[in-house]
């Protein structure tokens, strides 16, 4: 379940690891120091910590590994 949601929150904004994504900058606080909606380095941060999510959840997504995309 943890895989889906991760995806499926990933899939509403930009891929933070995409090729022409900014660079991280430092984050300040917490990404659950203060409530939504959040913005700037904060949302950032947080779009990358949904991908981390669903990264770490996908080890038994063969499929998706094989695919070159899946890697990425």
């Amino acid at each position: 379940e943890a895989m889906q949601w991760a995806g499926a929150a990933a899939a509403l904004g930009p891929d933070p690891f995409a090729d022409d994504a900014a660079e991280a900058s430092p984050v300040p606080e917490s990404c659950t120091a203060t409530p939504p909606p959040w913005t700037g380095a904060v949302l950032d941060e947080a779009r990358r910590g949904v991908h981390l999510i669903h990264l770490a959840h996908m080890d038994m997504d063969l499929e998706r590994w094989g695919d070159p995309a899946g890697r990425r």
